[in-house]
């Protein structure tokens, strides 16, 4: 299992992430999170290859396309709304 984590930083009231895989073939995952954290994690996802879409309102929709996770390791994307900053931990 794997997970995807990161800091927070700017963030509206409210915000989801949508977590599709491409192996299923549909939206997996979907969580909510506030500003009232610095820091999220997704919860455990099985290894393979992922969209992220983030969306809050009174911002543009955002993806990150093709997110292969590997097992055992976190994969670290730091969200700072109005600019995302990601980087491979393996």
């Amino acid at each position: 299992m794997t997970r995807v984590v990161g800091e927070l930083k700017n963030a509206p009231a409210e915000f989801t992430i949508e977590f599709y895989s491409h192996s299923v073939g549909k939206v997996i995952k979907t969580e909510t999170f506030t500003n009232k954290i610095s820091v999220y994690e997704s919860g455990w996802l099985a290894p393979g290859t992922y969209t992220l879409q983030l969306k809050a309102e009174g911002y543009d929709k955002t993806f990150i396309k093709s997110l292969k996770l590997q097992a055992e390791t976190d994969c670290l994307i730091n969200i700072e709304f109005g600019k995302i900053e990601y980087n491979r931990n393996y």
